[in-house]
């Protein structure tokens, strides 16, 4: 029982989104503005996610033809090998580009909306605060943004959607292994919650 409150603690933990929902909802109006490139960035996502589909079915059908020395399969599946990685290229160089772009946009913007905010604030908050506070919010604070509204957030879509077309690429090959795999992913949850359980204050606490 002690061991089914702690999944079930650390579960809410996980999926307890009240202490972000109001960055989120800061900002979320800022992401809006642009969202045109971040249209063009969940697209690209796709296709990022079908060029790995593609280069694990490239892989597995070059070691069959290498095994069964079928040198016309060899060449064929090279030229199949060579237009994957001119896609995956272009599909890698689109992506960083426009979330490079989109991420200098949003931040952008939120520096200007808090300099205007700083700008209205009354004279007494400015004599009541240190001025390195306020510089560290206009560059630290403002910078650490970039994984918010770039890389991580497209990762919360990417990883799950890249489980899922793995799991189904996996099924079609071997339908217990794929099954065999997915009660993996409980095993290793349950897992590191019982050793994190076992871990002393003293050790989480240690850098």
């Amino acid at each position: 029982m002690g061991i089914l409150k702690t999944i079930k603690r650390k579960w809410k933990r996980y999926l307890e989104i009240g202490e972000i929902k109001k960055p989120l909802a800061m900002i979320f109006p800022y992401v809006l503005r642009y969202w045109e490139t971040y249209l063009w960035l969940f697209i690209l996502l796709f296709g990022g996610i079908g060029m790995t589909l593609c280069f694990t079915w490239f892989l597995q059908n070059m070691t069959d033809a290498v095994i069964r020395r079928n040198v016309g399969d060899v060449q064929n599946l090279l030229l199949y090998g060579v237009l994957f990685i001119v896609l995956s290229g272009a599909v890698s160089f689109f992506s960083t580009y426009l979330e490079a772009a989109a991420v200098v946009k949003v931040r952008t913007d939120l520096k200007n909306a808090l300099y205007h905010h700083m700008l209205r604030l009354p004279a007494k908050y400015y004599s009541s605060n240190h001025s390195g506070e306020m510089v560290s919010r206009l560059t630290n604070d403002a910078n650490n943004i970039d994984g918010a509204v770039g890389s991580n957030m497209l990762n919360v879509f990417r990883l799950p959607l890249m489980a899922v077309g793995a799991f189904i690429y996996l099924f079609q090959i071997n339908g217990r292994l794929a099954l065999i795999c997915l009660l993996l992913g409980p095993i290793a949850a349950l897992s590191g919650i019982l050793f994190g359980k076992s871990a002393s204050p003293e050790q989480q606490n240690r850098p």
